[in-house]
């Protein structure tokens, strides 16, 4: 579990490290509204707007403003506004979900670039390969919400995911549980023979100092 949830750890800070820089670009911090994502080589990005922002700052945003879909896009800005790099956070709405990233332009910050990215990758990341059930969990404000993977009810094992507000958790399959077990006999047999080889040389050995002790 904790390897997995380091290879999702590493995709997501790579995420993050290019909405840093494209936070950094003059092209993007002269733009306003939409942009498209393939023009600015961000093809993870299912979506990319900016969110002019005036002297109120955040004050007036509600959901359904030019670039903010929800209460969480709208906290997420808040803290990017802020100065601050939120961590990614995920968003579930009726007409779909994403992970959400935020950074904002300038000093002092003017504008708030907004990255919407589609859960495929997580999706399959978390994919049943044969071992077991997998589930990408968000833990905010005491609610527990299923951001990525199929296991349903309680999880064997979890680990968190480092630069998230995520946990990883896995319900292993039966039969590959089993699988991975050693068998009694896979377990006991080098031992049976590593104590049958020291009996042997044991028995060589006395007989070889009987035979010296007879030649004598």
């Amino acid at each position: 579990v904790e390897t997995k949830a380091s290879l999702i750890a590493l995709y997501v800070a790579d995420l993050e490290q290019r909405a840093t820089q494209l936070s950094e670009q003059p092209g993007i911090m002269a733009s306003r509204g939409e942009v498209d994502p393939s023009t600015v080589g961000f093809p993870d990005a299912s979506r990319i707007a900016l969110i002019p922002l005036d002297d109120l700052g955040t004050v007036n945003l509600s959901p359904g403003d030019p670039g903010v879909k929800s209460h969480i896009d709208i906290d997420i800005v808040r803290r990017a506004f802020a100065g601050d790099a939120p961590q990614p956070e995920f968003v579930a709405l009726d007409e779909g979900s994403y992970t959400l990233f935020a950074r904002g332009l300038g000093t002092p910050v003017y504008s708030v670039l907004v990255i919407e990215v589609a859960n495929d990758r997580l999706e399959k990341l978390v994919a049943n390969r044969g071992e077991g059930q997998y589930r990408i969990v968000q833990a905010l404000s005491g609610r527990a919400t299923t951001v990525a993977g199929t296991l349903a009810g309680a999880a064997a094992a979890s680990a968190a995911i480092s630069g998230t507000p995520w946990n990883l958790e896995f319900i292993p399959d039966p039969q590959w549980l089993r699988s991975a077990q050693p068998s009694w006999l896979g377990l006991y047999l080098p031992i049976g023979l590593a104590v049958m080889g020291l009996l042997l040389g044991i028995i060589v050995l006395r007989r070889s100092a009987s035979a010296i002790v007879a030649s004598e």
